[in-house]
């Protein structure tokens, strides 16, 4: 028995060891001021640096091994000013400049198709950086409080914005989200508070929670009608939003879409749309005209709330179901313009609205 415990036990020693080496990271080199591990392909991934220089121009080789490869952390916190990445590279790791809060400039040669998890994390300063037409991933959070970028490009080879990979990039005044995008995750430019127009153009499908919420300067959005879902808080306390054209796509307008959207006046909800979310429309003060289309089914949960400039809307007789405090704190002659012997004319007998029948 002890012989066949000691035999088990052995086993799953070898067992471990075994998955500890597959894990294990590549031996250190060390070549000058840099840190380099090797790759399979034998060439170099620089995993550190220990210099002082301020304008950094990244050697191509390390002890006559190409650099192909900028890894996690590689020059996190350092006192870089600008940096330039050698022709060879093709991918930036995760954090790999995170919090060079001095960093102005990085060069970025053709051929990185990869930009790691938070690889410009907090570069404070950083103000000019390309993208690269070979770039085909980009990880979250990459440029997250990046606050002195003012204009970018996406290349044609990505397919996803990632969430909050610009969030509070302050310096943005203006984003053109080209076809080629897919998606537009969750916070992407979330607090993006500099930011006054969005284009959406025809080939994205999706716009992910809160990608544009808090984006307190942004005035007009165009959004091409291949978006077929917008997920909450899309634009919400966009407080100077005064123009969007919804696409004809969707078939729901979520949860808080544009609430506190303080200067939106007019908004046309496009056929198709079969159910208008809660507090959708909540706090919208300026909001005036409402178009509702024939074939909605249901009004959420304050959706219209506190609407003080909203005097009158009509509600199309395909709706079956209106949250009983949808239009709370309406304008102070709030009516609705109801079909006779609808269930909106029933809905306002019971819940003491003021309505007149078309």
């Amino acid at each position: 028995m002890k012989k066949a415990a000691s035999l088990l036990l052995a086993l799953i020693l070898a067992v471990c060891c075994a998955a500890a080496t597959a894990d294990a990271p590549s031996e250190a080199f060390v070549c000058g001021d840099y840190l380099y591990a090797l790759l399979e392909d034998g060439s170099a991934e620089i995993t550190g640096y220990t210099g002082s220089e301020k304008n950094l121009e990244i050697p191509g080789e390390l002890d006559g091994k190409s650099v192909t490869s900028i890894g996690d952390r590689a020059f996190e916190r350092k006192g870089l000013i600008s940096v330039t990445i050698p022709e060879g590279v093709t991918s930036i790791g995760t954090y790999a400049f995170h919090e060079c809060t001095s960093l102005e400039k990085a060069v970025i040669p053709e051929g990185v198709t990869v930009f790691g998890y938070g690889a410009f994390h907090t570069c404070l300063k950083l103000a000019e950086i390309n993208f690269p037409d070979s770039l085909e991933e980009i990880g979250s959070c990459t440029f997250y409080w990046c606050g002195k970028i003012t204009d970018v490009t996406i290349p044609a080879g990505v397919r996803a914005i990632p969430n909050n990979m610009f969030s509070e990039c302050i310096g943005l005044t203006s984003v053109t989200i080209p076809g080629n995008v897919e998606i537009i995750d969750e916070e992407a430019f979330y607090d993006c508070n500099g930011l006054k127009e969005v284009i959406i153009e025809d080939g994205v499908k999706e716009i992910g929670k809160s990608a544009f919420a808090l984006c307190t300067a942004l005035e007009k959005v165009t959004i091409a009608d291949s978006v077929v879902r917008m997920d909450a808080n899309v634009f919400s306390r966009c407080i100077e939003l005064k123009e969007v054209k919804l696409p004809s796509g969707i078939e729901a307008v979520s949860n808080y879409s544009f609430a506190a959207c303080f200067a939106l006046e007019t908004i046309e909800i496009p056929e198709g749309v079969k159910s208008i979310g809660n507090d959708v429309f909540k706090d919208c003060r300026e909001l005036k005209n409402v178009s509702l289309p024939e074939g909605l089914e249901k009004i959420g949960k304050e959706a219209f709330k506190s609407c003080e400039s909203l005097q009158e809307i009509a509600i199309p007789d395909s709706v079956t179901f209106i949250e009983p405090n949808a239009f709370g704190y309406c304008g102070d002659e709030f009516r609705m313009i109801v079909g006779e012997g609808s269930y909106a004319e029933q809905y306002c007998k019971e819940w003491s609205k003021q309505y007149e029948t078309r």
